[in-house]
């Protein structure tokens, strides 16, 4: 089994369906350590690389929407393990930034 096959098999079997762009991907969403009282919860996204997502994307996960503030993909010796991003729900209105997240 791959790398790229073991990251996909893991995050089958503890994520959840994730749709972005009429995508859909299995991913893990956890909450990241809040700063304070007044600052946005924000969320990591860990994905299979079926779906990139970019800055500004919407992702539904259940009945749950998601904004993402910022994305990468992470590579390892030129394949594509998995998609990162940073979340919030789309109710807040203040963005997570790096130094919240």
């Amino acid at each position: 089994m791959t790398r790229k096959e073991l990251v996909r098999h893991i995050l089958k079997t503890y994520g959840q369906k994730a749709t972005a762009n009429g995508k859909e991907a299995w991913a893990v969403i956890r909450p990241l350590r809040k700063q304070s009282d007044e600052a946005p919860q924000c969320y990591l996204y860990t994905g299979t690389p079926d779906q990139k997502l970019l800055t500004g994307d919407l992702v539904q996960v259940g009945t749950e929407w998601y904004r993402v503030t910022r994305a990468d993909v992470e590579w390892l010796e030129g394949e594509s393990l998995y998609v990162w991003a940073v979340l919030r729900r789309e109710e807040e209105t203040a963005f997570c930034t790096e130094e919240e997240a």
